[in-house]
């Protein structure tokens, strides 16, 4: 008996903490020039802290994204 097998290219998954650098990159693009770079950072270690111990990390990053952009234009909005 053989067993077929496929080569295929490694599966590359990000992990949240990967995702999170790349919406941090997004979210300075889209406020830098709004809104004080260190507060962009600030928003998200906050938001991103809430989540720490979420016991499902796949969602993590979306929710970030969400809650930070919420809270920054919310900032924006209030100068």
């Amino acid at each position: 008996m053989s067993i077929a097998t496929v080569a295929s290219a490694p599966l590359v998954v990000e992990t949240p903490r990967d995702e999170l650098v790349g919406i941090s990159r997004m979210l300075h693009e889209e406020f830098d020039a709004r809104v004080d770079p260190h507060q962009v950072d600030e928003c998200l270690d906050q938001v991103a802290s809430r989540f720490a111990d979420a016991k499902v990390q796949a969602f993590v990053p979306l929710l970030v994204r969400r809650y930070a952009r919420e809270e920054l234009a919310a900032l924006v909005g209030a100068a």
